[in-house]
This record gives C-alpha cells, sequence and structure tokens, in this order.
C-alpha cells in the first residue's frame, strides 16, 4: 500500500503538535532558545547527514543554485523557529501562535500557482479565506 499526501500530512500534524507542546513545557521553565535549538538540532541534523552521505556515495549530487536556497531557507527556518516558540512561550495559550501560523499553508498554495503552476479549486479558495477569518478572529483575543 502506498502511503498517500494525506497520509504523510496527519503524521507531520501529531508529530509537531506533540514537539510543540514538549518545546513549549521546556521553555516556560526558563531553558534559553538557543539551548532548546540546540539540542532539538542535534538528532535530525545527525540522521539527515547519514543520508545525504549515503545519497552522495552513490553517486548524487547538488546545484550550487539548490545549496543557495538551502542556505536561505535555513536562515528562515531559524527565524520562524525562534518566533513561533518565543510567542508560544509567552502568548495566552500556546496554541494561538501556531493558529496564526498556520496561515502559512495559505501563503504556499498561493505562491504555487506561480512557481509551480499548481491549481486550486474554488472551494480550496473558500477554504483559504475561511482560515484567513479564523485567524483574524483569533487575533482579536488578549
Amino acid at each position: 500500500m502506498k502511503i498517500g499526501w494525506f497520509t504523510y500530512s496527519c503524521a507531520a500534524l501529531f508529530s509537531f503538535a506533540t514537539m510543540i507542546i514538549l518545546i513549549t513545557i521546556v521553555m516556560r521553565r526558563g531553558t534559553n532558545i538557543g539551548l532548546v535549538m540546540t539540542v532539538l538540532g542535534i538528532i535530525p541534523v545527525s540522521y539527515f547527514a547519514i543520508m545525504a552521505y549515503q545519497n552522495l556515495k552513490m553517486g548524487g549530487t547538488i546545484s550550487k543554485g539548490s545549496v543557495a536556497i538551502l542556505i536561505v531557507a535555513s536562515i528562515l527556518s531559524i527565524i520562524g523557529n525562534i518566533g513561533q516558540f518565543e510567542a508560544a512561550k509567552i502568548a495566552p495559550n500556546a496554541g494561538l501562535p501556531f493558529a496564526v501560523i498556520s496561515f502559512q499553508s495559505t501563503l504556499i498554495a498561493i505562491a504555487s500557482l506561480v512557481i509551480f503552476k499548481d491549481t486550486l479549486t474554488l472551494l480550496q479558495i473558500a477554504g483559504m479565506f475561511m482560515g484567513l477569518g479564523s485567524v483574524l478572529l483569533l487575533s482579536l483575543g488578549k
């Protein structure tokens, strides 16, 4: 059986939600964001370094342009991670910042229209507007 995009998305949803709760617990106990991100990064970096080594050993390559794109993405990842976990630490409810951040899916969908020539249905566009309304309502609270 082939795993589809929705199944992968659900696995990511529950993994990230649990990760965020655990990190918020640690940060609300006073742990510095630098230490949190260092500890959080050790295992994935090790895992992906092994995967990359195996790929290169088997003849895989990466272009200079792709490396440059990944460097920019890494810098944005640092900014995004600091922002989301600092927001969760000080928000009246740790879920509120992530509700706002989840609007990124709409930004990605819109960018995908231009960059990848992907498509959206009217129902999907309506769903994005509903998501925008949700984000606006959440931001009106304290």
